[in-house]
């Protein structure tokens, strides 16, 4: 886990939203992923904070598995997460070379 930029408190929705969808994302990542190293990273900006999970895990194809239904409903309920805070979730895995995710939140 790292820190980066001058830390600062957050509104209350944004600290409890960033916090379970860390939680979703390491949950995911042991579950699904069977990662061995998972980083995390909240980092703070001028503008923005922005929290990335990177993990060392399994990948899946993000195109396949979300258009043929894939049951990742983990993944729903975090932009979910994202949207209710008016905040970016970005997604990128491939299969064999882990994943990360990422949410950005501007004006904060």
């Amino acid at each position: 886990l790292t820190v980066d930029g001058p830390i600062r408190l957050l509104p209350e929705i944004v600290e409890s939203n960033l916090l379970r969808f860390a939680q979703e994302a390491l949950a995911n990542s042991i579950k699904h992923g069977k990662s061995r190293l998972v980083q995390i990273a909240l980092i703070f900006a001028q503008d923005r904070v922005t929290l990335r999970i990177v993990d060392d895990g399994i990948g899946f194809d993000t195109k396949a598995d979300l258009l043929d239904g894939g049951h990742h409903f983990g993944l729903v309920g975090m932009r979910e997460r994202a949207r209710r805070i008016g905040a970016e979730m970005s997604l990128a895995s491939t299969p064999g070379l882990g994943t990360t995710i990422e949410i950005h939140k501007l004006n904060c």
